[in-house]
């Protein structure tokens, strides 16, 4: 019942479904809009102290997949205090890129070094956190 393209929202990221099956389910696809993939004459410098306020009119594309993009003005100020480049990717790719580092929907059964009870959590068996239940984590805080 959403209003927006399956490819638009939470649920495609959480739980990727491919254009065709998303259409045999009768859903909405965002396809894409030629009129955002326009060729980018902006020459983005590699220090930022070498960008000028002009880059806040251009219009930009991403080297990954063409999709143009803007550099508002206060993200430019951000850039320039904490001394950033200008990204070459959109938003959307760069965003990609940050849920790969995401641990996945997936629980696990561990057991609890403190109380010897099974529960379930995110953290893998092989991973060498220590996880505590959440009995034994209170107990901890208290």
């Amino acid at each position: 019942f959403s209003p927006f393209p399956y490819n638009d929202t939470e649920a495609y990221e959480n739980f990727p479904l491919k254009k065709e099956e998303v259409i045999n389910r009768g859903w909405k696809w965002r396809y894409r809009n030629e009129s955002e993939y326009q060729k980018q004459i902006y020459n983005i410098p590699n220090d930022i102290n070498e960008v000028s306020d002009d880059i806040i009119n251009e219009t930009l594309a991403c080297e990954e997949t063409g999709k143009n993009y803007r550099i508002i003005k206060s993200e430019l100020a951000f850039y320039r205090k904490l001394n950033l480049p200008i990204p070459r990717l959109c938003p959307e790719v760069r965003h990609n890129e940050r849920l790969k580092w995401r641990k996945p929907y997936k629980l696990y059964d561990r057991t609890c070094p403190k109380t010897g009870k099974i529960f379930k959590t995110t953290f893998s068996p092989d991973r060498p956190e220590i996880v505590y239940s959440e009995e034994a984590y209170l107990e901890f805080l208290n």
